[in-house]
């Protein structure tokens, strides 16, 4: 009887479960099926013409993925997870390697078993050829509050050598009172708030110091290595460049490594970024008077990083040198800022930039 009993049991709870998996309906969509095309035109003359073979970056909570264009200037994209993407072509003009096609778009929605197709329109973009690629500014993990192994890496995405006599690089965190850092105060064609300005050897227009074709420059803020003092942190004495400040009585100068040097003599500190937020601004070097703004048309690159994305002070440096801004990573985390892609620019920080969990001096 005990047996019988026992049978009864296990067929009772067997034919329970049997009704209520007859009652769960299955899936009919599955996460990684959306399909997104992407038809990516540039205005030429008044005319949309295709972007041949350009590159596309996809970006979502999924994270990153890059795609080329076909000749007819469209990319197809299936497998994809249900989620909002944003989208950035980088494109070369067919008649001017100098002259490059950016365009953005936000917030394409790409649906679970859904087909989205959407159009980007680029806008030739002529730049100096040198972009700010890295940015690391939080320090290692620590907790003795070690800050001093910054570094700031600039990179050459053209085919062709530029130079960076007389280049100048700036730390723009002042004029809080007015409009903020980095804003143009009194709509004068020029950004304000320069708290440090450091040059490159030599004058604009010569030749001295090259930096090649896809060659990383990092410059570093002490050029040392920074592991003696900090386990978790990064060996910079073979870095390229050094800010050197010749006004402080206590920089330390690595003699094997090229120095910028300081052009405010009443700055008598090392070159440092804040950890979380701040902005890093480089320019011809043809405007140098920093008392008064440097001029907008002289500036190469820019980029803001703040710690929020919701920040309690607004974004500030100038729309025309930065549309938005950097997450940046927490401070004493050891991460870093680089851009998504080698010299990646569409002149919008929060797209073109990434935090990664190490930083890369050199490389990417």
């Amino acid at each position: 009887m005990r047996e019988l009993f026992y049978k009864l049991v296990v067929f009772s709870i067997s034919l329970a479960l049997f009704h209520s998996c007859e009652k769960i309906e299955m899936p009919t969509k599955y996460d990684g099926s959306g399909y997104l095309k992407l038809i990516c035109l540039w205005d030429s003359l008044g005319q949309l013409t295709p972007i041949r073979n350009g590159k596309v970056i996809i970006t979502s909570e999924y994270g990153m993925k890059i795609v080329y264009l076909n000749e007819d200037g469209c990319v197809e994209i299936p497998n994809l997870p249900e989620s909002i993407y944003n989208a950035s072509v980088h494109g070369i003009h067919p008649t001017d390697k100098n002259i490059s096609l950016i365009g953005v778009k936000k917030d394409i929605e790409v649906k679970s078993m859904g087909k989205t197709i959407d159009t980007i329109i680029a806008s030739p973009t002529s730049g100096f050829g040198i972009v700010i690629n890295e940015i690391y500014s939080s320090g290692p993990v620590n907790d003795i509050f070690y800050i001093f192994d910054q570094f700031i890496e600039l990179y050459n995405p053209t085919d062709s050598i530029k130079y960076l006599d007389g280049i100048i690089v700036m730390r723009v965190s002042g004029n809080n009172e007015g409009l903020g850092p980095g804003a143009d105060e009194g709509n004068d064609g020029d950004i304000d708030g320069i708290t440090y300005i450091f040059k490159f050897p030599g004058n604009p227009g010569e030749k001295n110091y090259p930096i090649y074709p896809k060659q990383f420059v990092v410059i570093a803020s002490k050029a040392i290595d920074h592991r003696k003092f900090v386990s978790t942190s990064i060996d910079l004495s073979n870095a390229d460049w050094e800010f050197y400040n010749q006004y402080s009585p206590n920089d330390v100068d690595n003699p094997n490594v090229p120095n910028l040097i300081n052009l405010r003599p009443d700055r008598t500190s090392d070159f440092l970024l804040a950890l979380t937020s701040d902005i890093v601004v480089i320019a011809t070097g043809e405007d140098i008077k920093w008392e008064d703004g440097i001029d907008i048309n002289t500036i190469i690159d820019g980029v803001e990083y703040q710690s929020s994305p919701h920040p309690i002070n607004k974004k500030t440096l100038d729309p025309r040198v930065d549309r938005g801004y950097v997450l940046s990573p927490p401070r004493y985390s050891g991460k870093s800022m680089q851009r998504k892609s080698p010299g990646f620019d569409t002149n919008d920080s929060s797209i073109d930039f990434e935090i990664i969990d190490k930083p890369t001096p050199g490389r990417q």
